[in-house]
């Protein structure tokens, strides 16, 4: 496996294009992940910090057993999406020469020229993918809102 070496001269970084890949999607979605969590915890009803407050509730117990289940349950919806966008960003790591779906699949369209049969079975594979991301979630979201009132999250 090629190694690749980062340009910045003071640091004389050596990664592998796996941990590069890894590093590179894991800052890009973690960043959009970080602002979905926010925007989630600040969704949280006023009422709900004033009531832990008035409980008595210390900030860790107030966060862990108050906000955040709300929040995660909030986060569930653009949490998906960041991991649907994650599924289909992983093509860009062709371009440090890791080898994914669609560059196999670009590999076997240079080789036999079965364009339309290898590129809409790397579709199926992908729509699969997505709606296992999707299920996986929708099950996530099902047992986080047991006990909840349907209606919303207020």
């Amino acid at each position: 496996m090629a190694v690749l070496r980062a340009a910045a001269a003071p640091f004389n970084v050596e990664l592998s294009p796996y941990a590069v890949a890894i590093v590179g999607l894991g800052l890009h979605i973690g960043a959009y992940g970080a602002e979905v969590m926010r925007g989630a915890i600040s969704s949280v009803a006023k009422g709900q910090y004033e009531a832990c407050t008035a409980l008595n509730f210390s900030g860790f117990t107030r966060f862990k057993r108050i906000i955040l289940p709300q929040a995660l349950l909030a986060a569930i919806p653009p949490g998906t999406n960041l991991l649907i966008e994650l599924l289909k960003n992983t093509s860009l790591v062709s371009l440090i020469t890791l080898s994914d779906l669609s560059f196999r699949a670009r590999q076997l369209d240079q080789a036999t020229f079965q364009t339309l049969e290898i590129f809409s079975l790397a579709l199926v594979m992908y729509f699969i993918l997505a709606q296992a991301i999707n299920f996986g979630m929708r099950h996530i979201e099902r047992r986080l809102s047991r006990g909840r009132m349907r209606g919303g999250l207020s």
